[in-house]
């Protein structure tokens, strides 16, 4: 009974950690991908290298953080 509880503990603390890390992956994600595509439409200038890897960047945080979602969403609040 004490080791199961222990288990179901740690499984919640788990999926709380990855639910945090998920929502810090989806925040980076949409901050990347807002700075590769709004500057160059604010200036009116081509988007450089620097736009290209916050694109790259962003696209990498959203598809990990679609991955990671199960994970997160598996457990239900206490």
């Amino acid at each position: 009974m004490v080791f199961a509880e222990l288990d179901r503990r740690e499984r919640k603390s788990r999926a709380r950690r990855t639910k945090l890390f998920v929502q810090m992956l989806t925040t980076f994600a949409y901050g990347s991908l807002g700075l590769a595509v709004a500057e160059p439409l604010a200036r009116f200038a081509p988007p450089g290298i620097g736009h290209a890897i916050a694109l790259a960047f962003g696209l990498v945080c959203a598809f990990a953080a679609i991955y990671l979602v199960p994970e997160g969403e598996r457990y239900g609040p206490d």
